[in-house]
C-alpha cells in the first residue's frame, strides 16, 4: 500500500535529495570579503575581486549531483515496490549507500576547497545538512518496512 508511513519517509528522501541539487553545499569567504569559494552540486567556484566578482576558477562537482539523483530515483522506485517488502529493504540499503556517497563527496570537495583561501575555514551550508536528514529519513523508512515485514510474518504463523 502506498499510504504507509514508510512511503511518506521515502517521498521525503526523494524530495530532499532533489533539494540538494539546487541548494548551496559549502562556502568560504575571506576575512576581508574579497575572495569566496562556493560549492554546489554542479561546480566549485572560486571568485575574487570584492564588488566586481571575477571568476578565477571553476571545477566540476557533478559527481555530487549524480549521486543525489540516483538516491532520489531509488527512493521513488522503492515507494512503488510496496508489494515486495524484501525488495524495498534491499533498495533502502542501496539508497543509504548513495546518500552516504553524496555526503562523502560533499566532504571530499569541501576539504579540497578549504586550502584555497589561507587561514580561514569554510562552512557547510543547508544542502549538506539536509543530505544528512535524508539519510535519517531513509533509515526510518527501512525501519518501518522491517516492522511491517515482521507483522506479516507473525500473522502468517498464527494462521
Amino acid at each position: 500500500m502506498v499510504q504507509r508511513i514508510q512511503s511518506v519517509f521515502l517521498l521525503l528522501v526523494s524530495l530532499i535529495m532533489l533539494g540538494v541539487l539546487f541548494l548551496p553545499l559549502w562556502s568560504e569567504v575571506s576575512p576581508d570579503g574579497s575572495e569566496t569559494v562556493n560549492i554546489n552540486a554542479y561546480s566549485l567556484v572560486y571568485t575574487q575581486g570584492g564588488l566586481t566578482d571575477a571568476e578565477i576558477s571553476t571545477k566540476p562537482t557533478w559527481y555530487i549531483s549524480l549521486a543525489a539523483l540516483f538516491a532520489s530515483g531509488i527512493a521513488m522506485f522503492t515507494i512503488f515496490k510496496f508489494r515486495n517488502r524484501m525488495t524495498q529493504m534491499k533498495l533502502s540499503a542501496v539508497n543509504s549507500l548513495f546518500i552516504g556517497a553524496t555526503i562523502g563527496l560533499i566532504y571530499f570537495f569541501s576539504t579540497r576547497a578549504e586550502p584555497i583561501i589561507a587561514n580561514h575555514q569554510g562552512e557547510f551550508e543547508i544542502g549538506s545538512y539536509i543530505a544528512a536528514a535524508a539519510l535519517f529519513f531513509n533509515w526510518l523508512a527501512k525501519h518501518f518496512i522491517q516492522k511491517d515485514e515482521k507483522l506479516v510474518r507473525s500473522a502468517d504463523r498464527i494462521r
